[in-house]
């Protein structure tokens, strides 16, 4: 599978959360959509207004979150793919942040 979005877009795979923190195993169905994703494919720069180009800020394998109903979900070849743009990232989640 070959991705490449276009300006100021990212496309990320959502975490999938499976069982609850104790140890219930949720079906697909009942589990809520996840707010944290792994992006995979990452647009160009962003237009200004002013016909400057907005430096992309992430990199692939960048853990983010995201507000629950951002972007688009599509399936490419059984997989799941969330295009969104790159602002509507809240944040990069690292080790260090978390510590």
């Amino acid at each position: 599978m070959s991705i490449a979005p276009t300006r100021g877009h990212v496309a990320v795979i959502d975490d999938k959360v499976k069982e609850t923190a104790g140890g219930i195993i949720l079906p697909d169905q009942a589990q809520k959509p996840s707010q944290f994703a792994t992006v995979i494919a990452i647009g160009g720069g962003e237009l200004n207004e002013d016909g400057s180009t907005q430096e992309v800020e992430l990199k692939l394998g960048d853990r983010i979150a995201f507000a629950r109903h951002a972007g688009l979900v599509m399936k490419i070849d059984d997989q799941e793919v969330r295009f969104m743009k790159q602002r509507e990232v809240l944040a990069v989640i690292t080790k260090e942040n978390l510590e």
